[in-house]
């Protein structure tokens, strides 16, 4: 039981912290329905069959109970979240391109992070037909301060394994033109893509005065000359 708290907690505090993956996220809605025992066995089982988070929730009942450890409880508990969130208002998806293409991104982009005041940062996972599957938000807990770990980026690397990534973020006052933080970010970035054999197609920077792309402006290919490569992460 001390094993399994703590591991909630630490969960639970994720939460507010930084990035949770999908079978996190189903991890901790299932908190509620098995209150004493481990849930991230269950998450996983419950993603391997249906897919997605999505479809678990519109799995019926009779489907659910087939994974092993989803008792009737527990599929009751899941159906019963699904009818609640379908009596919430329509909630607008978030309708990115579905292909990375750099016009379509770029209109995109300004769409999307002009409605933003504070600061985000996001990272489009893409097939090997460069089609987007998948958006990971990465968060933090001080409001306007967004900032990607070594880790966490190996981490995301493994766990959705893209065949590329395309960055976008924002910045709320000032200018589209990068930092030497955000310099950094791509550099570092871009050095685990190739120790995970993953293509970094680009990273945009919103602003009010316009957005920013570094393959276009042509600074993505002038950080990994040779005078950049020795950079440590």
């Amino acid at each position: 039981m001390e094993e399994h708290s703590g591991h909630r907690q630490r969960l639970l505090e994720k939460i507010g912290k930084g990035i949770l993956y999908e079978h996190e996220y189903l991890e901790a809605v299932l908190f509620n329905a098995q209150p004493r025992k481990n849930t991230n066995d269950i998450a996983h089982r419950l993603l391997a069959k249906f897919g997605s988070v999505e479809e678990v929730f519109r799995a019926p009942v009779e489907k659910l109970v087939e994974v092993k450890g989803v008792g009737r409880n527990i599929a009751l508990y899941l159906h019963c979240m699904n009818r609640l969130s379908n009596m919430l208002p329509d909630i607008q998806k978030d309708n990115y391109p579905e292909t990375y293409e750099h016009k379509a991104f770029l209109s995109y982009v300004k769409a999307k992070y002009s409605a933003y005041d504070t600061e985000r940062l996001d990272i489009y996972c893409l097939d090997s037909n460069l089609t987007v599957y998948r958006l990971i938000s990465f968060t933090d807990s001080e409001v306007g301060k967004v900032s990607l770990s070594g880790e966490s980026i190996a981490e995301m690397l493994t766990e959705a394994s893209p065949s590329g990534i395309v960055l976008a973020h924002n910045h709320p006052k000032g200018t589209a033109t990068p930092s030497e933080a955000d310099d950094t970010t791509t550099r570092k970035l871009q050095m685990l893509c190739a120790l995970h054999n993953v293509l970094l197609c680009d990273h945009y920077i919103y602003a009010p005065d316009g957005v920013y792309s570094y393959r276009q402006s042509g600074r993505l290919h002038r950080l990994f000359q040779p005078d950049n490569k020795g950079e440590r992460l």
